[in-house]
Protein backbone atom coordinates (compact mmCIF):
# COMPACT_ATOMS: atom_id res chain seq x y z
CA UNK A 1 0.00 0.00 0.00
CA UNK A 2 1.02 3.59 -0.45
CA UNK A 3 1.81 6.37 1.98
CA UNK A 4 -1.73 7.79 2.17
CA UNK A 5 -3.30 4.49 3.18
CA UNK A 6 -0.44 3.79 5.56
CA UNK A 7 -0.94 7.16 7.25
CA UNK A 8 -4.66 6.48 7.66
CA UNK A 9 -4.32 3.05 9.30
CA UNK A 10 -0.79 2.72 10.75
CA UNK A 11 -1.98 2.94 14.35
CA UNK A 12 -4.11 -0.19 13.86
CA UNK A 13 -1.64 -2.42 11.99
CA UNK A 14 2.03 -3.37 11.90
CA UNK A 15 3.72 -2.79 8.57
CA UNK A 16 6.88 -3.57 6.70
CA UNK A 17 8.20 -0.70 4.60
CA UNK A 18 9.10 -2.46 1.38
CA UNK A 19 10.76 0.26 -0.64
CA UNK A 20 10.87 3.86 -1.76
CA UNK A 21 10.01 4.03 -5.42
CA UNK A 22 9.73 6.45 -8.27
CA UNK A 23 6.87 5.44 -10.50
CA UNK A 24 7.30 5.85 -14.24
CA UNK A 25 6.31 9.33 -15.31
CA UNK A 26 6.60 10.85 -11.81
CA UNK A 27 9.51 12.48 -10.03
CA UNK A 28 8.28 12.17 -6.44
CA UNK A 29 9.56 9.29 -4.33
CA UNK A 30 6.90 7.34 -2.45
CA UNK A 31 7.20 4.66 0.21
CA UNK A 32 5.28 1.43 -0.21
CA UNK A 33 4.27 -0.85 2.66
CA UNK A 34 3.10 -4.37 3.35
CA UNK A 35 0.60 -4.83 6.18
CA UNK A 36 1.76 -7.57 8.57
CA UNK A 37 -1.21 -7.81 10.90
CA UNK A 38 -3.05 -6.07 13.66
CA UNK A 39 -0.97 -3.77 15.84
CA UNK A 40 0.95 -5.62 18.52
CA UNK A 41 -0.13 -9.02 17.17
CA UNK A 42 3.25 -10.04 15.72
CA UNK A 43 5.17 -12.85 17.35
CA UNK A 44 8.57 -12.07 18.83
CA UNK A 45 10.32 -13.68 15.85
CA UNK A 46 8.16 -11.76 13.35
CA UNK A 47 8.90 -8.51 15.19
CA UNK A 48 12.64 -9.30 15.17
CA UNK A 49 12.51 -9.94 11.42
CA UNK A 50 10.62 -6.68 10.88
CA UNK A 51 13.20 -4.71 12.89
CA UNK A 52 16.10 -6.45 11.15
CA UNK A 53 14.68 -5.60 7.72
CA UNK A 54 14.07 -1.97 8.68
CA UNK A 55 17.68 -1.72 9.90
CA UNK A 56 18.84 -3.24 6.62
CA UNK A 57 16.86 -0.58 4.76
CA UNK A 58 18.50 2.16 6.82
CA UNK A 59 21.97 0.82 6.00
CA UNK A 60 20.97 0.39 2.35
CA UNK A 61 19.87 4.02 2.09
CA UNK A 62 23.13 5.12 3.71
CA UNK A 63 25.04 3.05 1.09
CA UNK A 64 26.45 0.88 3.86
CA UNK A 65 26.24 -2.22 1.68
CA UNK A 66 28.12 -4.52 4.07
CA UNK A 67 25.85 -3.91 7.07
CA UNK A 68 22.71 -4.05 4.95
CA UNK A 69 23.80 -7.20 3.18
CA UNK A 70 24.75 -8.92 6.45
CA UNK A 71 21.21 -8.43 7.77
CA UNK A 72 19.56 -9.43 4.50
CA UNK A 73 21.66 -12.58 4.14
CA UNK A 74 20.53 -13.68 7.61
CA UNK A 75 16.89 -12.92 6.79
CA UNK A 76 17.16 -14.71 3.45
CA UNK A 77 18.68 -17.79 5.06
CA UNK A 78 15.87 -17.88 7.64
CA UNK A 79 13.14 -17.19 5.07
CA UNK A 80 14.27 -18.27 1.59
CA UNK A 81 10.67 -18.07 0.39
CA UNK A 82 10.66 -14.26 0.80
CA UNK A 83 11.52 -12.88 -2.63
CA UNK A 84 11.92 -9.39 -1.15
CA UNK A 85 15.21 -10.34 0.48
CA UNK A 86 16.65 -11.68 -2.77
CA UNK A 87 15.61 -8.50 -4.59
CA UNK A 88 17.64 -6.39 -2.15
CA UNK A 89 20.60 -8.76 -2.29
CA UNK A 90 20.59 -8.31 -6.07
CA UNK A 91 20.48 -4.52 -5.62
CA UNK A 92 23.53 -4.65 -3.34
CA UNK A 93 25.48 -6.49 -6.02
CA UNK A 94 24.37 -3.94 -8.62
CA UNK A 95 25.24 -0.89 -6.48
CA UNK A 96 28.62 -2.29 -5.51
CA UNK A 97 29.50 -2.44 -9.21
CA UNK A 98 27.67 0.77 -10.17
CA UNK A 99 27.30 3.02 -7.11
CA UNK A 100 24.34 5.39 -7.04
CA UNK A 101 24.98 9.13 -7.38
CA UNK A 102 25.98 11.15 -4.32
CA UNK A 103 22.51 12.73 -4.12
CA UNK A 104 20.73 9.35 -4.24
CA UNK A 105 17.59 9.27 -2.08
CA UNK A 106 17.57 5.50 -1.58
CA UNK A 107 14.71 4.99 -4.01
CA UNK A 108 14.33 2.59 -6.88
CA UNK A 109 13.04 3.89 -10.22
CA UNK A 110 10.50 1.59 -11.82
CA UNK A 111 10.55 1.66 -15.58
CA UNK A 112 7.17 0.03 -16.18
CA UNK A 113 3.67 0.56 -14.79
CA UNK A 114 2.83 -3.07 -14.04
Amino acid sequence: MGENTYAAVNEFFDFLELDRVKVKGREATVAIYQPLGLADALSDSERADQECFHLALEHFRECDWDQAEQRLVALNEAHPERRLYRIYLDRFRHYRQSPPPANWDGSFSHTSTL
